[in-house]
């Protein structure tokens, strides 16, 4: 190919042209904090870096001084000072920074753009030094933050309450948590990964949590609550940091929407179509209807999440209407031979309705217990004598099977 002129002038241009346009100026986005709140302004970047020949800047020239005694081994002394100003050098924010030796007794240091020589020379020239210092000797945490943000009993009794009946039925309803004890080989690994997971997310994540909140409240006063963490990510944390840091978010929150979407299509599909007179026999029009019933929830999905403004309450109101529908019904398949599927689905069906009305409709829930106390109540109600009902005829429909199968 390149022995052709015609193809050699082509890459030539294509080149050219890449270059160019790698050179056009672009805009980027950079976060600052405007009275303790993060702001998005828009900076131009020329790709091009001037050296100090072409806008300026300081050029210095640093020696050892032996005047005071001869130094047993320059060149050693030379690269731990080489290594030292390099590290300095950080503090300007140079673009092209240079630091090198030359010859074996001097380093050349330029600061292309840097109009400040005096900085520059005593950040550079100071004597290194290493300091221990208690950092907090007036206990300035503390006293930045209300004396409320450090005590473990400032939630009222009915707060925790209503956050146990919210919180402690998913892990017995979660499916995530399934999946773990499903992938486990062994009825002990499934255990430990249940008490693992339990460990994990009480109370190791939710005092990190608190914890990153109040750092978040101490740099950043008067910040909205929502912002506090993603500022700490933006501002504080290093760049690589930062990426894994967003990276394991973004991994927790898509493998448990995705196992949310599946899971729930699944449900549609196998309890609801395939059980109605419209059952489909024809497995690729099996697969279609699924991957369509899929789209269908992710899209309900997006729709119901852009109506809440705050993330706590999309999580504590969804939690509340899972555990509603699916926290009795569960618990007597597990643990009741009289339950019956048409229970469990009735029981399903009034306890997340009632929860569910009780949210959308805004009304103050009697007694003050949250929603989720009062859908597991009715759920509860419905499913325990549908089950007394239908076990009868269940247990008759059990012995005409057997007699058939005899």
């Amino acid at each position: 190919m390149l022995s052709s002129i015609r193809n050699r002038i082509i890459i030539i241009l294509l080149l050219t042209a890449w270059s160019v346009y790698k050179l056009v100026p672009t805009t980027q986005h950079i976060v600052t904090m405007v009275d303790g709140r993060p702001r998005d302004t828009v900076q131009t970047r020329t790709p091009l870096k001037l050296g100090l020949d072409l806008q300026g800047g300081i050029h210095l020239a640093l020696e050892i001084d032996d005047s005071r005694g001869a130094i047993p081994n320059k060149a050693d002394a030379l690269d731990r000072a080489l290594k030292i100003i390099r590290t300095r050098i950080d503090q300007f924010g140079v673009a092209e920074p240079l630091v090198q030796k030359e010859g074996t007794d001097r380093i050349i240091v330029e600061l292309p753009g840097e109009k400040d020589p005096a900085r520059a020379k005593q950040i550079v020239e100071k004597q290194a030094f290493l300091e221990f210092r208690i950092t907090d000797m007036q206990n300035q945490f503390r006293a930045a933050l209300p004396a409320s943000y450090f005590s473990l009993f400032h939630v009222s009794p009915l707060t925790c309450v209503n956050w146990f009946i919210t919180i402690a039925p998913i892990w017995l309803v979660a499916m995530t948590l399934y999946q773990r004890m499903y992938a486990s080989p062994t009825t002990k690994d499934a255990q430990k990964a249940w008490f693992i997971a339990g460990l994990f997310e009480w109370p190791a994540m939710a005092f990190a949590g608190v914890g990153l909140g109040m750092m978040s409240r101490v740099l950043f006063p008067g910040i909205d609550a929502e912002l506090g963490i993603p500022s700490l990510l933006t501002h504080v944390l290093p760049a690589g940091v930062t990426g894994i840091v967003v990276a394991s978010y973004f991994s927790a929150i898509m493998s448990t929407a995705d196992s949310c979407m599946i899971a729930s299509s699944g449900n549609v599909v196998s309890d609801i179509l395939q059980r109605s007179p419209w059952r489909i026999k024809d497995t690729p029009r099996l697969v279609r209807s699924s991957q369509l019933v899929t789209f269908v929830v992710g899209v309900s999905a997006i729709v119901i999440a852009s109506q809440f403004t705050m993330v706590l309450n999309a999580i504590l109101q969804a939690y509340a209407f899972l555990v509603a529908g699916l926290f009795v019904p569960t618990l007597g398949a597990y643990f009741w031979r009289r339950s019956t599927s048409t229970a469990a689905f009735w029981g399903m069906i009034c306890g997340g309705g009632t929860t569910l009305a009780l949210l959308v409709s805004g009304a103050a829930p009697p007694m003050g217990l949250d929603p989720s106390f009062w859908g597991i109540l009715v759920s509860a109600l419905v499913f325990v004598p549908l089950s007394l009902l239908g076990s009868e005829e269940s247990d008759e429909t059990a012995d005409e099977e057997v007699a058939t199968v005899a």
